[in-house]
């Protein structure tokens, strides 16, 4: 079972990183580029990007957190 285990969580998990990576790299643009999203108005476009992308996220990394645990 623990090797079931260890199989289900390092798979889940290495697909958690990669989503992680990408939202690392907007958050980093969007901070790195503010009067750049401010001056076009896209606040708001970038907020609800970010929020489908943490949702992705988290949906990816709680059936590995059930596997932990």
């Amino acid at each position: 079972m623990n090797v079931v285990v260890m199989r289900k969580t390092s798979a889940g998990q290495t697909m958690a990183d990669n989503y992680d990576y990408a939202v690392s790299g907007r958050v980093v643009d969007v901070v790195g580029n503010v009067t750049i999203v401010q001056s076009y108005g896209r606040i708001g476009a970038e907020v609800a990007a970010m929020g489908s992308m943490m949702r992705d996220l988290l949906n990816v990394q709680y059936p590995v957190l059930t596997w932990w645990g």
